[in-house]
Formats: C-alpha cells, structure tokens, sequence
C-alpha cells in the first residue's frame, strides 16, 4: 500500500498484509495514479505570437518554445536535446522547426524528432483563454 492515498489524502492504513481498514463498514477508495496538481502557466497574449511564428518563454523554472501553426498552439521544451540550442529561436516552416544551432528538426505538434523515430522531445499542453496562451507543466 506505498505510495496510495485515500480520496480524503490521507495514507491508507494497513491490517498486517491483510488490506485496508473499513471505516464504518465501508472500505475507503483508493487512487493508484499519483497526485499531481495542475501547473497552468500565462506564457503570453495570443497577439505575441503571430501565426507562423515562435517564441521562447520562461514557465517556473523551465524555458519553453511555443508556436503558432494553423490557429493552433504548441508548446516543447525549449532547450534542444543535441546540444541544449533554442528551439524557440529556431526557424520554422509548417509545422516543423529547426533548432538555429545544429540543425536538428522537430515537429511541434507532437515533439517528434524529423529523422529519429526513438527521439521525441517534451511536448506540453497548450491551451488559450480570453486571448491568453497558457501551458499546463504538470
């Protein structure tokens, strides 16, 4: 029972292997997904990131690349995986930029690595409310 919460957040008590303990004849609930809490984060005004275009931004801790492609939104990790270069600097045509330092390419749909199937790049949830672009980190 590590690592389990009841829905009330408290940690499940145990009866010497033998299960959790009914309270009030009624056996608690228990969760096995871990509990994250939303991290929404405003990353800019839809009008600072014309379509076709990129911009680097900084959410908490972590630096981020979020495009503009077809009305649509995307947010990767901003740091390029070969040799850390920004990705929100990168040039990008279509649905695909490449990283201004060496050349790596990555579709920001989906952070899918252009000539390695294995690399896929950290990808985040974008979404836009009353003409605000936010990123959920997780």
């Amino acid at each position: 029972l590590r690592n389990i919460t009841l829905s009330s957040g408290k940690t499940p008590p145990e009866l010497n292997g033998r299960g959790p303990l009914a309270m009030n004849g009624v056996a608690p609930s228990y969760s096995l997904r871990p509990k994250t809490m939303s991290n929404r984060i405003r990353v800019a005004a839809v009008a600072d990131i014309p379509p076709g275009t990129a911009k680097e931004v900084l959410a908490g801790e972590r630096i981020l690349a979020v495009y503009h492609v077809d009305g649509e939104f995307y947010a990767l990790d901003g740091i390029c995986p070969h040799a850390g270069g920004p990705l929100g600097e990168g040039t990008l045509q279509g649905n695909i930029v490449t990283c201004p330092w060496h050349g790596w390419q990555f579709d920001v749909t989906s952070g899918q690595h252009c000539l390695n199937d294995h690399l896929k790049h950290p990808c985040f949830p974008v979404t836009v409310d009353a003409g605000e672009v936010y990123v959920e980190l997780g």
